[in-house]
């Protein structure tokens, strides 16, 4: 079979963006200048660069594939030479043949020489599955390989940066709070459009955010920009952030085309941060920082490790403010009513998304849960109360916006002793012994305390199929479905570490739970395209939620796998 060399294809590329643009991470329209540059008047530094090099570190890696391709090459090379020299020993006179039919008899050294015949060779099929298309495959992958260095771009870290900034990871020049604005906050109209977006995605906007009080200090940040507190302004990057990165084209309208990427408004809320000095005890404080850490968890498909100590430094500094402590119990009469329910959600939000980051990343919550008492959040809507009221109204039996978090404060409350008690270095026991005991009671009453606070959430945020939640709001759908799949989780983590160990329980729980965590997710994951009935909470879509997904997939084929076990015994006896 004739074989073709492939020629690699390479393409020299400039950049997407010029140097300027680049360095202060705008968009850019790629004219000579562009129309950024020529408004900012850098038009001489307009610039642009071939696409950089790969690292030293890659160009090492590929050298060692390359070799190791060439190594396997050289083994399947010999293995069809020895395939041949075999084939033409085997050639010789048939021992079916009678021995008038057979010729003179090859000698041993012209038989062991003898070349395979091209014409038998192009007779014959080898499929995909064949070992000689190996050949194939790799001159496949060479060629892959083979693209110049110019056709690989670097990743984009800029995430990652600003997590990077606020631990100095990342090393740049300490910028101005007058650069940070010039440079990443977008003109008062987009600002405007990205800010009412958030706020009207309940399911995203924070709880501790109360929108009469923010749009009293929003108006006044517009008054004089520079002199607004800088952890004041890192929240307000981190709302754009959110805004433009987790929202649809469609829920934020036009946009300014030289409006900097989502990414940048990471980078500047890292830089507020900084500047704002957010490791001490002030205002505003936790709630940037909270703020910033939640942007990353909603708008990535991976969480960073960094985010493990960025929850430690977080859970410190509000516990060093007393936020773990009930203002009406460690403090009465030091704070407001409304500055008292403001900690209580500042608390809880930070407590739900550290046990949520931490599972994630496999390590234990940073929040000590036998030393706070932070009560959870009333079910009251921000419109109900106001910073001058001199107590709070009673709360609502309805569903509000706050409610999905009074839930959820309720389930990681079970959360973490599930979580505690997952990664307990005590191995697990089935056995009959007195160990065993213990260890069947402390499960059941974690099962039970787990079940009574799902069978105690209302009506309206209980699961529903799709065909009966049309006339909902999106926002409601998503809430239910977070709640669902929280409620499942729970189980599944509480019960597949016994479900290894063929607890019959334990595989059904793991069976019942996992399979509602796929199915919603298989029958809503068309509802988040363009067009779908969520289409505006794109958010749910982040690595959190696909993290739940895995874990019910991987629970999932556990409890199979299990339940195929029972059956292949229960036929053999």
């Amino acid at each position: 079979m004739a074989s073709h060399q492939t020629r690699a294809i390479t393409r020299n590329r400039d950049r997407l963006v010029c140097t300027e643009c680049r360095r202060r991470k705008l968009k850019c329209d790629r004219s000579t200048p562009c129309s950024s540059c020529v408004r900012r008047g850098v038009s001489s530094s307009c610039a642009y660069q071939p696409s950089s090099r790969l690292s030293e570190d890659e160009r090492q890696r590929r050298v060692h594939a390359e070799e190791r391709l060439g190594h396997l090459e050289k083994l399947v090379q010999q293995l069809a030479q020895q395939q041949s020299e075999a084939a033409s020993v085997s050639s010789g006179p048939s021992s079916l043949g009678g021995a008038g039919l057979s010729g003179p008899e090859p000698s041993a050294s012209s038989s062991s020489r003898a070349p395979p015949d091209p014409a038998s060779d192009e007779l014959i099929y080898n499929g995909s599955t064949h070992w000689s298309a190996m050949l194939q495959d790799i001159q496949a992958v060479r060629s892959a390989m083979a693209i110049e260095d110019a056709e690989v771009e670097p990743p984009d870290r800029t995430a990652d940066a600003g997590i990077g900034i606020l631990f100095g990871a990342v090393p740049s020049a300490q910028l101005t709070i007058s650069e940070v604005l010039s440079q990443y906050l977008p003109p008062r109209p987009e600002t405007d459009r990205l800010t009412s977006a958030y706020f009207r995605h309940k399911a995203i906007a924070a709880p501790f955010i109360h929108a009469a009080q923010f749009q009293r200090l929003y108006q006044a940040f517009w008054t004089s920009p520079t002199n607004a507190p800088p952890l004041w302004t890192a929240l307000l990057f981190s709302i754009c952030q959110i805004a433009s990165n987790s929202l649809t084209s469609r829920s934020l309208g036009a946009t300014d085309p030289d409006s900097p990427p989502s990414t940048c408004f990471s980078l500047a809320s890292a830089h507020c941060l900084s500047l704002g000095s957010y490791f001490r005890p002030q205002p505003f404080a936790v709630e940037a920082l909270l703020l910033f850490a939640q942007a990353q968890c909603i708008t990535s498909l991976e969480l960073s490790p960094d985010l493990g100590p960025l929850f430690g430094s977080l859970i410190r500094l509000a516990t060093q403010m007393g936020y773990h402590r009930d203002p009406d119990v460690h403090a009465p009469g030091k704070f407001t009513p409304f500055e008292a329910e403001m900690r209580r959600r500042t608390w809880s939000l930070a407590m739900q998304l550290d046990l949520m980051v931490a599972f994630h990343l496999g390590l234990p919550s940073s929040v000590q849960f036998p030393t706070w008492d932070t009560k959870a959040p009333r079910a009251v809507m921000s419109t109900d109360f106001r910073e001058d009221m001199a107590e709070l109204p009673p709360e609502r039996e309805d569903v509000t916006d706050i409610l999905f978090y009074v839930v959820k404060h309720r389930f990681m409350e079970v959360f973490e002793k599930i979580l505690r008690h997952a990664l307990t270095l005590k191995p697990k026991c089935v056995d009959h012994g007195p160990e065993q005991l213990k260890e069947e009671e402390k499960l059941t009453a974690l099962d039970e305390e787990i079940s009574q606070v799902y069978a105690s959430i209302p009506e309206d945020l209980r699961p529903r199929e799709m065909a009966d939640s049309i006339v909902d709001s999106p926002w409601t759908i998503v809430t239910r479905l977070c709640v669902s799949n929280l409620y499942n989780k729970c189980v599944c983590v509480l019960h597949r570490p016994y479900a290894v160990l063929g607890r019959p329980q334990s595989v059904s729980a793991c069976w019942t739970a996992s399979k509602a965590i796929v199915r919603d997710m298989i029958k809503v994951y068309n509802e988040f395209v363009p067009g779908g009935q969520m289409e505006t909470e794109m958010w749910f879509t982040s690595s959190l939620t696909w993290h739940d997904f895995l874990i019910g997939a991987t629970a999932f084929c556990l409890a199979l796998c299990k339940l195929k076990e029972d059956e292949q015994e229960n036929t053999l006896e």
